[in-house]
Parts: C-alpha cells; sequence; structure tokens
C-alpha cells in the first residue's frame, strides 16, 4: 500500500473503495453518481460563503472532483467523499487535500489542508462532522480539532474567519 505523507499506509489509489466508515458515515472514493449533487452543494451560495470562487458551475464541480481523484493517485490521500451509511446519500466531504500546486504562493506552502464541504441539509449536524473528522484523525492524518460542528461559517465564525468584501 502506498505510504501517506505521516508515514501511514493509506488505501491503493483508483477506484471507490470504502476508505472508513463509522457509525453512520462512508467515507470513499469519489462515484460518477456524486456529481450531480455535489455540483448541487457547490451552486448553493450559503455553502460556499467562505470559499473563492463562492459558486462553481457544474463543470468545475466536476473538474474539482477530478483534482482531488489526482491527488489521492499521487499522494494517497485527498478529500474523501461522504455518503450516509445508512441511506447511502451523499453529504459531501471530508479530508486533506494538497496545497502545494494550488497555493504555492502561500507563506505556509507547500502544506496540507484539512477540509470539508457539507450540503446545507446537514451543517450542525454532529452525527456527520465529529465522526467524520475523528475517523479522519483516528488514521493520523488531521488533530480532528476542525470536527466541532459541520456549518463551514459557523466554524470559520469560531476561527475568526470573516466574509472577503
Amino acid at each position: 500500500m502506498p505510504v501517506g505523507a505521516l508515514g501511514k499506509t493509506m488505501p491503493p489509489a483508483g477506484g471507490a473503495d470504502v476508505v472508513l466508515r463509522t457509525e453512520r458515515l462512508v467515507l470513499r472514493g469519489w462515484r460518477r453518481s456524486d456529481r450531480e449533487p455535489f455540483a448541487s452543494l457547490n451552486a448553493d451560495p450559503e455553502v460556499g460563503e467562505f470559499l473563492f470562487p463562492p459558486v462553481l458551475t457544474p463543470e468545475e464541480s466536476d473538474g474539482l472532483i477530478e483534482r482531488f481523484e489526482a491527488e489521492r493517485a499521487a499522494q494517497g490521500y485527498c478529500p474523501w467523499a461522504v455518503a450516509e451509511r445508512s441511506t447511502g446519500a451523499f453529504i459531501g466531504f471530508v479530508g486533506l487535500h494538497g496545497l502545494d500546486g494550488l497555493a504555492p504562493s502561500l507563506p505556509f506552502a507547500p502544506g496540507v489542508e484539512v477540509g470539508w464541504r457539507l450540503a446545507r441539509r446537514f451543517w450542525g449536524s454532529r452525527a456527520v462532522m465529529r465522526p467524520g473528522a475523528e475517523s479522519v484523525a483516528a488514521r493520523g492524518s488531521s488533530d480532528g480539532r476542525s470536527g466541532r460542528g459541520g456549518n463551514q461559517r459557523a466554524e470559520a465564525k469560531r476561527k475568526g474567519l470573516k466574509k472577503a468584501a
């Protein structure tokens, strides 16, 4: 198995294999069936309030999935698709995202970002975010401190971030 950035063995890249299971969630590779709900999530201006750009077209959304999968193939990790275990419903993503190629000019680059993006109907659900963050942390990939909620806006406010003018 490939070795991730922290020396942990990672599942093989490629396919939509399950990476982690919690009582309520499945973190897994991306599937073609994720594209439509992911595009809807990325078209929601409230979901993207603290992102740039704040909304994505379906084509940009598909490109993001392709970039995540390319990171997975190259590095052994990426933002994973998250589904509700009981229904299989797509919720969003949680995971690690390399900043090297994305933002090499940042003062903390190269680096790895812990990120998540969830459909609004799951915001505030500790049943979603906490198990997802804890599962990523259990793999030695994150400190898990970002798992205190699920609502990107509330999390950004807790961290003192403000919306750009």
